[in-house]
């Protein structure tokens, strides 16, 4: 039989390697680092990708690795994570094969343009961070918000024709057509896509915008920011009911695109806005 104290010394290696194995976190993605930061671990993150923009007075802080192609092995493994959670629209395959080669310890999240899929991501981190009820309360109220915006869209009697505008400078100016996450919620809010006769992103045209003759013309804050006067840069829009009106609903980058535990209420913000046209 094993001595008492040699068992209970075991025993608190094990538990202390339980509690503390996870106190240096890699997060790419920034709907997961958001979630980690929900989870009440924003603390543990060392390391974080380009996308991760919230919350913005915290993240400045945390060692950048750079977006997708530009993240390499070496800088995450610099970081000596216990943890390493990655969204699949944001890592790239070979860095996550790898990462699999070093036996990191690494969550592949899967990412997708649904609620359902905003759900599964804080159930699947807050399992794998040992806070599941924690992660649970966030759901929850996800689905509370989520039911208050699905009925301020079905009370929309008329569907107003909405375009969503991703720039990033005055030469990269696209329009989003169908299936993108801006179609989700532009759908989701009740209204409907100007340009989603095509799919994807496609670089903006102006017989393309004057055609789809938007009632409203919705961007990223961070986009709006990128143009010096979006109603000049964005030629042909001033032939719309959106430029003639001077309609515009701006958008937060990763509540209204990440589908995370904040896209619900932005939902409704969006609606409301919508609205109010």
């Amino acid at each position: 039989m094993r001595h008492p104290k040699l068992l209970f010394i075991t025993f608190f290696i094990f538990c202390s390697h339980y509690t503390f194995a996870q106190n240096r976190i890699v997060s790419i993605g920034g709907t997961l680092t958001e979630i980690v930061f929900e989870l009440g671990l924003g603390e543990k993150i060392v390391g974080i990708d380009a996308t991760s923009v919230y919350p913005e007075e915290k993240v400045k802080n945390i060692k950048n690795l750079g977006y997708r192609q530009s993240i390499s092995m070496e800088g995450i493994v610099s970081l000596n994570p216990d943890i390493v959670l990655a969204s699949t629209k944001l890592t790239p395959q070979p860095l996550i094969d790898s990462l699999k080669k070093l036996k990191v310890n690494l969550v592949v999240v899967k990412e997708e343009d649904t609620f359902e899929s905003a759900k599964e991501k804080i159930k699947v981190v807050a399992n794998k961070l040992n806070r599941a009820e924690k992660g649970k309360m966030l759901i929850s109220k996800l689905e509370k918000e989520l039911s208050v915006a699905k009925e301020k869209a079905s009370n929309k009697e008329i569907k107003k024709k909405l375009v969503f505008i991703y720039a990033r400078g005055g030469n990269r100016i696209f329009l989003s057509g169908s299936e993108t996450a801006a179609d989700k919620m532009i759908q989701l809010a009740g209204a409907k896509n100007a340009f989603d006769q095509v799919k994807g992103f496609k670089p903006i045209t102006t017989e393309a915008l004057i055609e789809s003759n938007p009632d409203a013309v919705v961007m990223l804050k961070s986009g709006k920011d990128s143009l010096k006067n979006p109603w000049s840069s964005i030629k042909g829009i001033e032939h719309t009911t959106a430029g003639k009106n001077k309609n515009m609903i701006l958008v937060d980058d990763l509540s209204f695109l990440g589908f995370g535990p904040r896209s619900a209420s932005e939902l409704i913000e969006f609606s409301k806005k919508i609205h109010n046209l």
